[in-house]
């Protein structure tokens, strides 16, 4: 009988493991880049990263703050390098999470990507935002 191996906290593909993680820990438990934040309730299926945010790092670092590091490429001259901003959970294992002052769904986690989205009422309906941080860019 064949099992999945782990060596140093990853799974056998060498993808960080989030067995035993709350999804607060898995939250925490890297530096995460944002790779699509988009929009379905414009005409068009919109991306909101802009080019110079592309390269930039979101690291969970309490229960209640994280930082948005901008790796060297800032998007507006006074634009600090890095920033502290809030994001909560109801408890570690809650199946939402208030971020970018919004409140999302946790659709999915793993060691390489979280999917969080949102509805939201918009003209002629609902709209959906869908949020995805990833390990690697």
């Amino acid at each position: 009988m064949l099992a999945a191996c782990k060596k140093d906290g990853k799974d056998s593909d060498g993808t960080p493991s989030i067995t035993g993680k709350s999804k607060q820990q898995v939250f925490m438990m890297q530096k995460w880049f944002l790779t699509n934040f988009r929009d379905s309730s414009l005409a068009s299926d919109v991306d909101y990263i802009e080019t110079c945010a592309q390269d930039d790092t979101y690291e969970f670092k309490s229960t209640t703050l994280y930082t948005q590091d901008r790796m060297g490429t800032v998007c507006s001259g006074g634009e600090p390098a890095t920033e502290n901003y809030p994001w909560s959970m109801a408890s570690a294992d809650a199946g939402s999470v208030t971020i970018f002052s919004k409140s999302y769904t946790i659709e999915s986690m793993s060691g390489d990507k979280i999917v969080l989205t949102r509805e939201f009422p918009a003209t002629g309906g609902y709209g959906k935002q869908t949020v995805i941080f990833s390990r690697k860019r």
